[in-house]
């Protein structure tokens, strides 16, 4: 089972994700928190969970501040940032923030969960990169 935590300040973006992942066998939600600061708060390792589901334009805390401090940290869970904006520059920067994979929100679910499924596994997923 792939244990995934998702960072969205949007309840409806959260329990919409809580509820797509619901229809797969092989992912479930862990954790779900509205800002960035409640998850680093939380110290999770990749004990804890196997995939670390971010938005990037939060109220609070948003994804670059999410990003850099788990950089710093050890045995952080990989990042699969998912997003409003289709944005080849906000894309790279993502990566070079050690982002793991870039979803735009108007994704197929079928191509979420190959990109969790990927991160999980090791691998990384950008959609949209050039």
């Amino acid at each position: 089972m792939i244990r995934t935590v998702i960072i969205d300040d949007q309840i409806l973006v959260l329990e919409g994700l809580r509820k797509v992942f619901s229809r797969t066998e092989d992912i479930s939600v862990v954790s779900v928190f509205e800002d960035g600061d409640e998850f680093l708060r939380a110290s999770l390792t990749r004990r804890d969970a196997d995939v670390v589901v971010l938005d990037l334009a939060m109220a609070r805390t948003g994804g670059f501040s999410v990003l850099k401090e788990l950089q710093e940290r050890a045995n952080s869970p990989p990042v699969l940032v998912f997003t409003n904006y289709r944005d080849p520059d906000l894309l790279r920067r993502t990566r070079k923030a050690g982002a793991r994979g870039y979803l735009t929100k108007t994704t197929e679910e079928a191509t979420l969960y190959s990109a969790v499924r990927h991160l999980a596994a090791g691998g990384s997923w950008f959609d949209g990169e050039e």
